[in-house]
């Protein structure tokens, strides 16, 4: 059967399948049959092909296979492929040697859009008569609906040099060639929108990049700018270490050329009169006002240790716990240990030492340093109700109150 030919259309359209009229021709005259063993396959497919038949059929089989060709290309003309594919299917079973059947099934399975078994009967056809226009028409048209651009376009060239008058065959072939640019502008543009994402992938990535780079330019001023403030806290923290180790000297020298503490022989001091009536104000504003360790050291000793947190309340600072352990030089080492045990119990101890210099840390081991002393000595008592008891101070209890201020 030959294609029915159409009017050409304009733009980017996709091949149509096109019926044939004339499917009761034996397509001998398309073109002559050459010898079957001079011919190759064009293509090869999955499906295995029959071979041809090297023996001629006989006289009865050529009757029934004209008759059913003829059957089956009536069907083809009332549209029936099903029925057709399959009377065409008895012809080949018939004999393999005649193309005819081959080729008018492949316009069948054309018509029913099953494109492969198009192409594999087309192979077939061409195998036999490699100069079938009529088969490299058809393969063409089902290889360009299954997207093969490329071959179909090869196969409508061939078309057309050996029938330059098949005007359906150079408009399919020109169609093609239009899917096929179109198909490449297609990708192009996709290639280009492709490129333009990762750019601009690029570009985000080298914004992003920079604001890292600030980043971590500020980061590293502001580094240096810390490092600036805490060379200077240093220089101040070790000023300030020089100047404790100096007044700490200058006690120390003070205690031992007056003799300000008050040790007895038998290591008991006289009872103390604590001042009941001391309010947490009173006492705030007297401590304020006692810059001089010795005379702070004579009023604390008027006080009693145990009321020491309810004095200060939550108005202890770093100042204040410097100022007690220097008080501590100018008492007895038991009075100065009550002293510190009562200061350890004050809220907001653990905070505030936190905030102490190297410089006041120092002073305070001096001063656990001296008590610890005392306490290997046996001569660190504990003061009950103001005066010394007989109760001894061991050495872990000095520790345990040493680690409440300087862990």
């Amino acid at each position: 059967p030959e294609p029915q030919k159409e009017a050409p259309s304009s733009g980017r359209r996709r091949v149509n399948i096109v019926e044939d009229d004339d499917d009761s021709d034996d397509e001998d005259d398309v073109a002559p049959k050459p010898k079957p063993t001079q011919t190759k396959p064009t293509k090869t497919t999955s499906q295995k092909k029959p071979e041809p038949q090297t023996q001629a059929i006989s006289e009865e089989a050529k009757i029934v296979y004209d008759t059913l060709k003829t059957k089956g290309n009536m069907f083809v003309k009332q549209k029936e492929y099903r029925k057709a594919i399959e009377t065409y299917t008895r012809c080949i079973e018939l004999d393999t040697s005649q193309a005819a059947a081959f080729n008018n099934r492949s316009l069948c399975f054309l018509k029913l859009k099953q494109y492969q078994k198009c192409i594999e009967d087309a192979d077939i056809v061409l195998r036999l008569e490699p100069t079938n226009t009529k088969a490299m028409y058809r393969k063409a048209n089902a290889l360009s609906n299954t997207g093969k651009l490329k071959e179909a376009s090869e196969l409508y060239e061939s078309c057309v040099k050996l029938d330059p008058n098949n005007k359906l065959a150079e408009q399919e072939l020109l169609a093609v060639k239009e899917r096929m640019v179109a198909d490449e502008l297609q990708h192009m543009a996709e290639e280009r929108d492709r490129l333009e994402r990762e750019l601009k992938s690029v570009q985000q990535t080298v914004v992003a990049a920079e604001e890292k780079v600030n980043d971590v330019k500020t980061t590293v001023r502001k580094s240096k700018e810390e490092l600036g403030s805490k060379e200077k806290k240093l220089k101040a923290a070790e000023a300030e270490i020089d100047q404790g180790l100096h007044v700490v000297k200058e006690i120390l020298t003070d205690v031992k050329e007056n003799g300000v503490q008050n040790e007895s022989t038998d290591g008991n001091e006289g009872p103390q009169e604590y001042n009941p009536k001391i309010t947490p104000v009173a006492f705030m504003k007297k401590l304020h006002s006692l810059s001089n360790p010795k005379d702070l050291a004579k009023y604390l000793l008027t006080v009693d240790p145990i009321r020491l947190k309810a004095l200060l309340g939550k108005k202890l600072e770093d100042e204040h716990i410097l100022s007690f352990f220097k008080a501590t030089l100018y008492m007895s080492p038991s009075q100065a240990f009550a002293l510190i045990t009562g200061l350890a119990k004050v809220d907001r101890l653990d905070m505030v030492c936190m905030f102490l210099s190297d410089g006041d840390k120092k002073a305070c081991r001096e001063v656990f340093g001296s008590l610890t002393s005392y306490a290997k000595k046996g001569k660190l008592y504990r003061i009950k109700q103001g005066k010394e008891s007989d109760v001894q101070v061991n050495q872990d209890s000095v520790e345990q109150l040493s680690s409440k201020f300087l862990s």
